[in-house]
C-alpha cells in the first residue's frame, strides 16, 4: 500500500540549485536590465515593468542598483 511518506513532492521553492536565483534577485536583474535597455529613463522603464514610477524608485534604492540617468527634457 502507498502511504503518504512515499510520495516526494519537489517543488522549485523547496531547493535553491547551483546558479538558481531567487526572486529578489532575478528582480534586481530584471531592472537593471530594463534600465541599461531604456537609457536610464524611469518612466519608460517603469511602463515596460508595468509599475509605478515611485515604485521603481523604491526598488531601485532597495537593491541599491546604480544606473545612468537619462537627460531630462530641455525647457523652452
Amino acid at each position: 500500500m502507498i502511504e503518504a511518506e512515499h510520495i516526494v513532492v519537489d517543488t522549485p521553492w523547496d531547493r535553491q540549485e547551483e546558479g538558481t536565483f531567487s526572486l529578489r534577485e532575478n528582480e534586481r536583474k530584471t531592472i537593471e536590465e530594463v534600465l541599461q535597455e531604456t537609457n536610464g529613463n524611469i518612466a519608460r522603464a517603469a511602463s515596460l515593468l508595468n509599475i509605478g514610477r515611485n515604485t521603481l524608485y523604491r526598488k531601485i534604492r532597495g537593491y541599491g542598483i546604480q544606473y545612468k540617468k537619462s537627460p531630462g527634457r530641455m525647457q523652452q
